[in-house]
């Protein structure tokens, strides 16, 4: 008995052994070999091949924070919406721009009508997406869409506060107006509602100091997001915003929010939403201006120098064995944690060209 009991004990243990070492099959890397392992070079004029982006299988939802009006930022937002259409099903586009604007330019996308974007883009004279490449990238963007299946085609949604109200008027009268706006945005009152909703937050923000970085223009992407999602719940979504939207903690960074500010993509990701770890991080970092994102980890920030070589490069941060899930970590003024909190991936630009005005 004894001895039966001894020879279950150590099959116990190898059964024990073995699952150990199965568990520390993924070892973390350390910085260095994570790095050569995973950074990769990538072409802004040439679409990404499967698996650039590395490990995306889990996410609903692609956010890619920019610094506004810089061209190599629209390029790579091209390049994105390939990736994303083509490897990942994406098929709906979320913006930083109001309710209206989102109405007017899904029109546009639709059917190339030029007034309509000459329209828009008339109406943000003097705000920094009032450049050419703003321009380009929406034509772009509707060339691009028409290339696609016809009942596959990328649909686009604003979601900020309506800064122009130009447009908002302009968006009411096409909703109110059989024909002009697509059977697909079904019910038009309902989008109605939301225009004046969002009407109402704007000069709520307008009366609190109007803010470039304000919680309520984050809370109101947010509740504007949900109304969109609520209509598409299996749908996977991409939208390109003011970098500090992006990110799925608070940090100082370089915006000087308040403490605990929570950004759009937190409040997506935030524990108990539908979209808890469904929200990819995208950092689009030009390298070229020093002072960006000062705050980035050591091993990371290393890079500019070292690795790129004046090649633009993405880091898969969230990869198997990856340091900077658990490990290693971004500075903060009263806390520490891991990078991969904040953002999951980030591309390195090695160019920060201002894209020209619009108007010249």
């Amino acid at each position: 008995m004894k001895k039966k009991i001894k020879g279950i004990l150590s099959g116990l243990l190898v059964i024990a052994l073995l699952l150990v070492g199965c568990g520390n099959q993924e070892e973390i890397q350390t910085p260095e070999e994570y790095i050569n392992e995973n950074l990769k070079e990538i072409s802004l004029s040439d679409s990404w091949t499967e698996g650039t982006m590395g490990n995306t299988e889990e996410y609903q939802v692609f956010l890619a924070g920019e610094n506004h009006g810089v061209e190599e930022d629209y390029e790579t937002q091209k390049r994105l919406i390939e990736y994303l259409y083509t490897h990942e099903g994406v098929r709906y586009l979320i913006f930083e721009r109001s309710v209206s604007e989102g109405i007017i330019l899904e029109k546009y996308i639709q059917t190339g009508e030029e007034e309509l974007l000459t329209d828009y883009m008339n109406s943000i004279a003097g705000t920094a997406g009032y450049t050419q490449g703003e321009y380009q990238f929406f034509k772009w963007l509707y060339q691009y869409n028409m290339s696609l299946p016809e009942g596959e085609r990328l649909h686009m949604f604003g979601l900020d506060l309506e800064f122009q109200q130009d447009m908002t008027i302009k968006a009411l009268q096409m909703l109110d107006t059989n024909g002009e706006v697509e059977a697909y945005y079904g019910e038009k009152w309902k989008w109605v509602e939301r225009i004046l909703k969002n009407e109402e937050k704007y000069f709520q923000h307008i009366s609190e100091g109007a803010s470039a970085e304000s919680q309520l223009r984050d809370n109101n992407m947010a509740e504007n997001f949900w109304f969109v999602y609520d209509q598409f719940p299996e749908g996977k979504f991409f939208g390109q915003f003011g970098a500090f939207h992006t990110y799925l903690e608070y940090t100082t960074s370089v915006y000087q929010v308040e403490q605990g500010h929570r950004p759009f993509a937190a409040l997506l990701d935030q524990e108990g939403s539908f979209l808890t770890g469904k929200v990819c991080s995208i950092l689009l970092y030009n390298i070229s201006d020093a002072s960006q994102y000062n705050e980035i980890n050591r091993h990371i920030e290393a890079l500019k120098n070292v690795k790129l070589r004046g090649k633009n490069m993405l880091l898969s941060l969230n990869e198997k064995g990856s340091p900077f899930v658990n490990e290693e970590i971004w500075q903060e003024e009263e806390e520490e944690r891991p990078v991969c909190d904040y953002i999951q991936k980030i591309v390195f630009l090695q160019a920060m060209t201002k894209s020209p005005s619009y108007g010249e």
